[in-house]
């Protein structure tokens, strides 16, 4: 088969067989070269976390890229935000206009409007595509995890991101060994909190707000190879540093 349009490939959900055609022509139009190939397209829920460089024989972190599944802007995303609105005894949620209490206060109403939609964990992680030296995870994106009411713990965590930066709260993707919470910055520039989202269906939100600071603090001064065991991949930043915008 071609290459497939665009939209195509965008609902691409498992690994599919394509062709690549490559033609150069110069500015007469005369043609230079003409190829084809066989490729293999990856399914976009496809995240690459890591991947080795032959050269160096290092590894090289893409974990900065997961900021692209945060998606605050799509509708479902809103309609979950509007919903945590009423959950907040102002019946508002505004970003950093007000204190940290304030802030804390539509971090629990997102929690609590994620409750009311009934997420389940479901730790639905295999990709397939997968080669040597690769490191990949499947990642839902929000509106797909709010639709079958299901998130992994990336999932989870790209979701709560999702609704905290679409409230102007700067969340960040916190990865430790094998697992990834949620953190937000309390206020601008300032500290973090952190909230375990695996818990959102079955716990309160005191006891996963308590596993996720507990989980920040417990790898936080833990290092491995020389690397630290947290990565705390702030929103803002791979917005405006690294140019990393939202898949959708």
């Amino acid at each position: 088969s071609t290459l497939f349009p665009y939209t195509t490939l965008f609902r691409s959900t498992e690994l599919t067989r394509a062709t690549l055609h490559a033609q150069v022509e110069d500015l007469d139009g005369a043609r230079e070269t003409h190829s084809s190939r066989p490729i293999w397209l990856l399914a976009r829920e496809s995240a690459y976390l890591s991947v080795l460089d032959p050269s160096s024989g290092e590894y090289l972190d893409l974990t900065q890229y997961l900021a692209a599944w945060v998606t605050p802007h799509v509708e479902p995303v809103l309609q979950v935000l509007r919903e945590a609105a009423d959950m907040h005894p102002g019946v508002v949620m505004a970003g950093y206009q007000g204190d940290r209490v304030f802030v804390e206060l539509q971090a629990r109403a997102i929690f609590e409007a994620l409750k009311a939609r009934k997420i389940a964990y479901i730790n639905s992680v295999i990709c397939f595509g997968e080669g040597m030296g690769e490191f990949m995870q499947r990642i839902r994106l929000p509106r797909e995890s709010l639709a079958t009411r299901s998130a992994n713990c990336v999932d989870g965590a790209v979701l709560f991101s999702s609704m905290l930066e679409a409230a102007s709260i700067n969340p960040a993707l916190v990865l430790v060994p094998g697992h990834a919470f949620v953190g937000w910055q309390v206020q601008e520039q300032g500290e973090w909190d952190y909230l375990e989202t695996t818990m959102i269906g079955t716990r309160t939100f005191e006891e996963a707000q308590d596993t996720g600071c507990a989980l920040a603090r417990a790898h936080g001064n833990l290092a491995a190879g020389g690397k630290p065991l947290l990565s705390r991949l702030s929103l803002a930043e791979a917005r405006s540093q690294n140019r990393v915008t939202p898949m959708e």
